[in-house]
């Protein structure tokens, strides 16, 4: 991980969060705690990231780390980070004090447009990422001359599903497109902190994970 000064503005900006008492932080995972990488799983929280996080621990700061990943796959990066409260699946999956996941069971009618994506899964260099709430389909590793046809098609294939379910929507990530049922929002993750924190009211949040 690697921090790069701000300027004046983010320093003030500094001041002022560490002038709180009792501070909540709400981090991204991916794109800010760790960069991004091919597929989730060739990413991990360097040295400097995990001494990063102990010492936000050290000072007295809440950290919440939030991911779109499935709670599974990042059960190992927890254990760099004991002491944060970890979100999955776009603050659908919750593990706190307690050290227990809790989260929803999966929804049946993913199944039907997870079976329609698993045709663009078989390009080369595509995988898809099943989720409780959502299934994602991510293309980075594709070769560019095959990339427009599998992003046309597989956007397709979900709008004429979407047709027919309006509780979920297509989300657009980086290199990749996810179905997700609209239920599944980060911004669920504030009104839950404030309920297991009463009386803390000061949260901060960076990343684009933090701001959807």
């Amino acid at each position: 991980m690697n921090l790069h000064p701000g300027g004046v503005a983010t320093d003030t900006l500094c001041v002022t969060i560490a002038s709180h008492a009792d501070l909540t932080l709400l981090l991204d995972l991916d794109g800010t705690l760790i960069p991004f990488a091919p597929r989730a799983e060739d990413a991990n929280l360097d040295v400097g990231a995990v001494r990063l996080l102990a010492a936000l621990h050290e000072a007295g700061i809440h950290v919440v780390i939030v991911s779109g990943r499935t709670h599974a796959s990042i059960a190992a990066l927890r254990v760099l980070a004991p002491h944060a409260w970890w979100i999955a699946e776009h603050g659908t999956w919750r593990c706190d004090d307690t050290r227990q996941w809790q989260g929803p069971s999966a929804l049946p009618e993913l199944a039907a447009v997870s079976s329609m994506l698993q045709a663009f899964a078989r390009v080369p260099g595509a995988y898809l990422e099943p989720k409780s709430l959502s299934v994602a389909l991510h293309w980075r590793l594709v070769p560019h001359q095959l990339k427009d046809d599998l992003i046309r098609g597989a956007e397709l294939v979900c709008d004429e599903w979407l047709e027919s379910h309006a509780d979920f929507e297509r989300i657009a990530g980086v290199e990749m497109l996810e179905v997700r049922h609209r239920s599944a929002n980060k911004g669920s993750v504030v009104g839950w902190l404030r309920q297991r924190r009463p009386g803390r009211s000061e949260e901060r949040r960076v990343g684009k994970e933090c701001r959807s």
